[in-house]
């Protein structure tokens, strides 16, 4: 079962200030996932997934992030 963090408005626009993606408009709990809160996050440039990871396994969070890179070097949205 999924964790589920709660922002606050503050720290919504503080994550969001770190990238090129807009303003944030609106943000969404995705149920599921497992040892992390995922939310769609709409913004004035488009649409994205906000991944919180809630737990500190460094082994795991090292392995979502090469997949992210990955699927980022073969273009996959």
């Amino acid at each position: 079962m999924a964790r589920y963090t709660t922002l606050s408005s503050k720290e919504l626009a503080r994550i969001v200030a770190q990238y090129p993606i807009g303003a944030s408009l609106k943000l969404e709990e995705i149920r599921g996932g497992f040892g992390n809160s995922n939310f769609k996050l709409i913004t004035t440039n488009g649409e994205f997934l906000l991944k919180i990871c809630d737990e500190k396994d460094s082994a795991e969070l090292n392995m979502q992030i090469s997949l992210l890179q990955h699927l980022h070097q073969y273009a996959y949205p």
